[in-house]
């Protein structure tokens, strides 16, 4: 299950998760271990909270599929103009988006890493 590597790389911690499922963080806990496994319908919860499939949330498919339909067209032209970006431009953008959320570009980093 990628639940742990999505969690990190949404930076959030057990409790916040558990808190939106309406759990106890050890069941958060156990899911990531494997102790415990979640119900079809918590795992449509966890998807969705993540924009993942449920195929990716349990291992079934490499990699997490962007599903596009959630998005409105402005986003879906931002996502398409990003792959065109060098990684000092890509850089540059996170720390325009970092001012225009007033937090830190740390933050934002570490959102996406792991």
């Amino acid at each position: 299950m990628n639940l742990l590597n999505l969690r990190k790389n949404k930076g959030i911690s057990q409790q916040t998760l558990a808190d939106y499922l309406n759990v106890n963080q050890t069941v958060i806990s156990h899911f990531e271990t494997g102790r415990n496994e979640p119900d079809l319908k918590t795992l449509i919860k966890i998807a969705n909270f993540f924009d993942c499939s449920v195929d990716y949330l349990i291992g079934h498919q490499a990699k997490n599929v962007l599903y596009l339909d959630s998005y409105t067209p402005t986003k879906i032209k931002i996502i398409e103009e990003l792959k065109d970006l060098t990684d000092d431009e890509s850089y540059q953008l996170l720390g325009y988006i970092a001012r225009m959320k007033d937090i830190p570009l740390s933050e934002v980093l570490l959102r996406k890493k792991d």
